[in-house]
Order: structure tokens, then sequence, then C-alpha cells
């Protein structure tokens, strides 16, 4: 899973960008793909930096990976707690 980065964080890493660093030294340096560069450069061109900030879909979809990741640990407890059950009872 990917780190978070705010709007402030991607407009630090575009101004670099637009300062005259290459999008592969901004990449290395931040840990963050090129692709993702490319997009929150052409975002902030086209929007300023309203455009940097998450979408509401994308707050959506962290919270529904949230959601599942704790569903997740419960069945693994679930199974646990059955087979113990069944060891138990044997």
């Amino acid at each position: 899973m990917r780190k978070r980065i705010s709007s402030n964080q991607k407009m630090g890493m575009v101004l670099r960008i637009l300062r005259g660093e290459t999008f592969d030294e901004v990449s290395r340096t931040e840990g963050v793909m090129i692709a993702d560069l490319h997009t929150w450069h052409e975002r902030f061109l086209n929007a300023g930096t309203h455009g940097l900030k998450n979408a509401p879909r994308e707050a959506k979809e962290t919270e529904y990976e949230r959601v599942i990741g704790k569903l997740q640990m419960e069945i693994e407890l679930l199974k646990k707690k059955s087979l113990f059950k069944i060891q138990k009872n044997l």
C-alpha cells in the first residue's frame, strides 16, 4: 500500500520540478512513482493547488480499503477460534 501524501507535499514536489529538477530526481529523493509526479504536475498546471487535493472518491476508496482490512482480520480470528474449539472438543 502506498503512503498517503498531502496536497502540500505534492505541491512541494511539483514546484521542485517547475524550478528545474527532473521528474527522476524528485522521484528518487521523495520515494514516489514518476507516473504520480506527472499526474500531479498536470493537475497543478490545469487547476493549481486545488488539483492536488485528494478527490472525495479517493477518500471513499481509502475508507473501503480500511473496512475490507478489518473484515479480513475478523475472518482470520473467527477461523482460528473455530479451529481452537474443534481441537478442544477432540
